[in-house]
This record gives C-alpha cells, sequence and structure tokens, in this order.
C-alpha cells in the first residue's frame, strides 16, 4: 500500500497589514524579516477564527499604522496597515519563485520573535 505524504513546514512571520471588507477582518498581510527589513510573503485567512476576526477588528485603531514599511509589490487597496507586533505561526506547502506562501495556514498567534 502506498501513501502520498505532503511535507508542512511551519514559520513565525509578523502581521503587517489587515484585510477588512465590509467591516469584517477578512485575511492577515504577513511579513518575514529579511536583512533587518519586513518582506511580504503572503496574505492567510485559512486557520482565522471568528474570534480572532472580531478581536483583530476591535483593536484596529490601536494597531493601526501610517505606513506598512514593505517593499514589494503588495496591493494594498483594502489593507489597514498595522504597526508589525503581531506574531503568528503559518504552515505552508511551500515557497512560489517569488518568495511567497503557498496554501498558507495560520496555526496560532506567537510572541516568539522572527528571525
Amino acid at each position: 500500500m502506498w501513501f502520498k505524504t505532503k511535507i508542512i513546514k511551519q514559520m513565525t512571520a509578523t502581521v503587517c497589514g489587515v484585510k477588512v471588507k465590509d467591516y469584517r477582518v477578512k485575511s492577515l498581510v504577513i511579513a518575514e524579516n529579511r536583512d533587518g527589513k519586513l518582506v511580504p510573503v503572503g496574505n492567510v485567512s485559512s486557520g482565522l477564527s471568528d474570534k480572532d476576526k472580531i478581536t483583530l477588528f476591535n483593536v484596529l485603531p490601536q494597531l493601526a499604522a501610517d505606513a506598512a514599511g514593505l517593499y514589494g509589490n503588495v496591493k494594498s487597496d483594502d489593507v489597514i496597515w498595522v504597526k508589525p507586533v503581531l506574531k503568528v505561526i503559518v504552515s505552508f506547502i511551500e515557497r512560489e519563485e517569488n518568495g511567497s506562501l503557498r496554501h498558507p495556514v495560520l496555526v496560532g498567534f506567537t510572541d516568539e520573535k522572527t528571525e
């Protein structure tokens, strides 16, 4: 008998933005630290609970920032940029050629520092 097993990777990322639609949090814009700069690696909505979404929406005024401090091509029409204080653990299948994560899933929030 043969079983196909996907290798799932994990990383700690920094939340740098929140996508909001119709007064609801839809996803988190996440970034990783490369050479002292935050670099976007994608959006994550899978794994984000309704409780997390409500809590995030309620604290957005305290977390909102003027600029994202990111470089790269990030569509920002519906993004509310936040101070880079929230850290998350994200699982993913692999990385795309541009460095973004493929099939990211939020595992949870953490106070672990990003490398």
